[in-house]
């Protein structure tokens, strides 16, 4: 049986389908790197995961320039490069920032329960950013 997969990346056989969380954040980010994560896996909310993990370990602006290098390339090596988006990548990278400020959180699954708007309202968040920058971000979270 296949499907349209839910990430960057084609048609997925659905017994390979499984989930991001399976894998360490060290494990995501090689395999990522690697270009050896199964597209299926990294999909809007192993964006986020990867996101939030760049900006624990490099802090935000380094964050920036890391995240775009590592899903490009990682675009690239699943020949889905045209899918990559430099300015989206950067604006999901400061507002994960932002939340992260305003968060109590110390593991992505809590952080992730408390912004919900992240997964639910992301093209929204994404357009307040780009209205207002961070103080209008900060009015709808």
């Amino acid at each position: 049986m296949t499907q349209s997969s839910p990430a960057i990346g084609g048609v997925v056989r659905f017994k390979d389908r499984m989930d991001h969380s399976q894998h360490s954040d060290t494990e995501l980010i090689e395999q990522m790197r690697t270009g050896t994560l199964a597209p299926a896996l990294f999909n809007h909310e192993a964006h986020l995961r990867l996101g939030w993990v760049m900006i624990r370990a490099h802090g935000a602006e380094r964050a920036e320039v890391l995240l775009c290098e590592l899903i490009r390339n990682y675009a690239r090596a699943i020949g889905e490069e045209d899918m990559f988006d430099r300015a989206l990548t950067i604006t999901a990278t400061r507002i994960i920032a932002i939340c992260m400020m305003r968060s109590i959180a110390t593991d992505f699954g809590a952080f992730h329960a408390e912004f919900p708007k992240l997964s639910t309202g992301f093209r929204a968040l994404v357009a307040a950013y780009e209205e207002g920058g961070s103080r209008r971000l900060r009015s709808i979270l």
